[in-house]
């Protein structure tokens, strides 16, 4: 989202071709750290804003089609929170407003998923539950998840490689985790 001061980033298609940052926006799935819900909005509105990107301006104007709202409930209701879909989401818990954070990145079914401690207002079982849902939805769609974690134990049952930060600011890798 923010221009590197130093190097660059490049997103390489199957086909392996290259595209610049812009090309691939659309393509990500993004749980920020500090979630970046609409306050005021529905929880149900802020799960269809993951789709802004892929609808025309008229189209989202004109109010999401019938699919994209039955999506949209669908993965409330997996991550439990369907009965939270009319409520704003300035009114839900922190855990609550976590997992419509999961369900809009999930929405657009990225190719690539980008997750800065998705999990982390969560209890541990309702952890567990919601990074299973994660993995399914990316499994089935074929995205690639990227994901920090503090939690190390969660980190090596749901991943299929771990990079860990070890002293000193250098890393170690880990091949494994999760099938």
């Amino acid at each position: 989202m923010l221009e590197p001061t130093e190097g660059s980033i490049t997103y390489r298609c199957q086909g392996g071709c290259d595209h610049a940052p812009a090309d691939f926006r659309t393509r990500l799935g993004l749980v920020f750290q500090h979630l970046r819900l609409t306050p005021n909005a529905s929880a149900e509105t802020n799960v269809l804003c993951g789709l802004l990107g892929h609808r025309s301006c008229w189209r989202t104007m004109l109010g999401f089609p019938r699919a994209d709202r039955c999506r949209a409930l669908h993965l409330l209701k997996r991550l439990g929170v369907s009965a939270l879909a009319e409520k704003p989401v300035g009114k839900l818990s922190g855990g609550e407003r976590q997992r419509v954070a999961v369900a809009r990145a999930l929405i657009s079914n990225p190719e690539c998923l980008l997750a800065d401690e998705p999990v982390s207002s969560l209890d541990p079982g309702l952890a567990r539950q919601v990074l299973s849902i994660i993995k399914e939805e990316c499994t089935r769609s074929g995205c690639t998840v990227l994901c920090t974690l503090h939690d190390r134990a969660l980190a090596e049952e749901f991943s299929d490689a771990t990079l860990r930060l070890a002293g000193g600011g250098s890393w170690e890798f880990f091949s494994g985790g999760a099938s």
